[in-house]
Parts: structure tokens; C-alpha cells; sequence
């Protein structure tokens, strides 16, 4: 079976996270969505994905997708996994920057 990986973007102005500082939601409305028809990802890993070291390749560092929801929480997004339908979906949710005061 031929692997698919498909990206998509868009901007989605209602989506927010809630539990900022200051008890205000911040906008997040910047989503980039991979998705692949691979295996997907083992239950066991699913709740420790995000985790340093955590890999199920084999030579695997597991550092890719903690740097990525690192630098997502850095920057005052996040990112998730979404499985169904045999498809792994990770999405990638950031904020918009804001022009600064002239």
C-alpha cells in the first residue's frame, strides 16, 4: 500500500485555549493539520507521546515531537494527535502575532 501524507492549514478565529494568565482564553486560530494513512501510533505511547525519548522506531532519538510541542507551547499554542479511521492526524495550533503599537 502506497503511504499518503497530506498537510493542511487554515485559520480558524474560535478556537481558543482556555487557563491563561489572568484567567483570559487566547487565541490560537492558526492550525496546521499532518495527517498520514500509516499504522498510527500504539496505544501504550499515546498518552507519553509528547515525552522526550519516547519512540516506537527502532534507532529512534523520540525527540522530534517534544521539540515540536515544546516550541508549540513556547510560543503559546499546542499540539495534538487524532486518531480514526486508520489515519494519524497531528495538530499544530498557534496564535497570531500581534503588530506592535506604532
Amino acid at each position: 500500500r502506497d503511504g499518503v501524507v497530506a498537510l493542511r492549514t487554515a485559520f480558524r478565529p474560535g478556537l481558543r485555549l482556555a487557563g491563561q494568565a489572568g484567567g483570559g482564553r487566547l487565541g490560537v486560530p492558526l492550525l496546521v493539520t499532518i495527517e498520514d494513512n500509516g499504522p498510527g501510533v500504539p496505544e501504550p505511547l499515546r498518552a507519553h507521546l509528547f515525552e522526550a525519548f519516547v519512540t516506537s522506531k527502532p534507532g529512534g532519538t523520540g525527540l522530534g515531537l517534544a521539540l515540536v510541542a515544546k516550541i508549540a507551547e513556547e510560543h503559546g499554542g499546542f499540539v495534538d494527535l487524532v486518531q480514526q479511521g486508520g489515519r494519524t492526524r497531528f495538530r499544530l495550533a498557534l496564535p497570531v502575532m500581534k503588530e506592535p503599537d506604532a
